[in-house]
């Protein structure tokens, strides 16, 4: 069997249709599958792998932010949380004139506490995801972190009263959380990361492939746990 750094795309990405692209989806594609490719991002994703706690990859943590018990991954269904709040304060910014202020701080804040619990999920698919996918989603990861701390910073300058300068923040970080959610639509769209199909076939490769986790073939033993939580999933 190949090895899963290497496997097919999702269903959900047919041939035909990608070769129907044009112009800026074709290059965006062409974008981020160079960034599947980017082999230099391991020697920061191999640390983290092997320092995340076992329990994010296999058993009940991984059952909870996994969503065993929903049916389906619980990261995309907790990003339209501070997703939607974060964007409905943007519309508030625009459109709602002072009196709404109050209602947009509150909706940043909603975004920042409710953004811990989306990345924890997100982070618990990443660990058990193949490599490529991985080094997609290290970047993903960024782009939300920089959103989240423009957001902080967009929460503190509007309690301090500095209204502008908290809008200002608060576009930065929705162009980021764009960045973000582009990639993050290509992970479980064209990747199917966190889906039925993409924790099969962790779930039946060989165990030293998933061991390694890596085309070199040094093995992680740590990492042999994968199986496990991709099953368990």
């Amino acid at each position: 069997m190949s090895d899963i750094t290497d496997r097919p795309r999702s269903e959900a990405e047919p041939e035909a249709d990608v070769g129907r692209l044009r112009g800026t989806g074709r290059q965006l594609l062409t974008a981020v599958e160079r960034l599947e490719q980017q082999s230099d991002l391991d020697e920061v994703i191999e640390p983290v792998v092997r320092a995340a706690p076992p329990s994010l990859v296999s058993g009940r943590a991984r059952k909870l932010l996994g969503g065993a018990w929903l049916g389906h991954s619980l990261h995309p269904l907790l990003t339209d949380i501070p997703l939607g709040a974060w964007s409905s304060a943007t519309i508030l910014d625009l459109v709602g004139g002072r009196r709404s202020r109050p209602a947009a701080t509150g909706l940043v804040g909603v975004g920042v506490v409710t953004a811990l619990p989306t990345a924890l999920a997100g982070f618990s698919d990443w660990l058990v995801s193949d490599r490529e996918s991985q080094r997609v989603g290290a970047v993903h990861a960024v782009a939300n972190s920089a959103a989240l701390g423009f957001y902080v910073a967009s929460l503190i300058a509007r309690i301090a009263r500095h209204h502008g300068a908290g809008v200002a923040l608060g576009l930065a970080g929705g162009t980021a959380a764009a960045a973000g959610g582009f990639l993050g639509g290509h992970l479980t769209l064209v990747r199917g990361t966190g889906t039925a199909a993409s924790e099969q076939a962790l779930k039946v490769a060989p165990l030293s492939t998933v061991a390694s986790g890596r085309e070199n073939g040094d093995g992680d033993p740590r990492q042999a746990v994968v199986l496990d939580g991709a099953a368990g999933a």
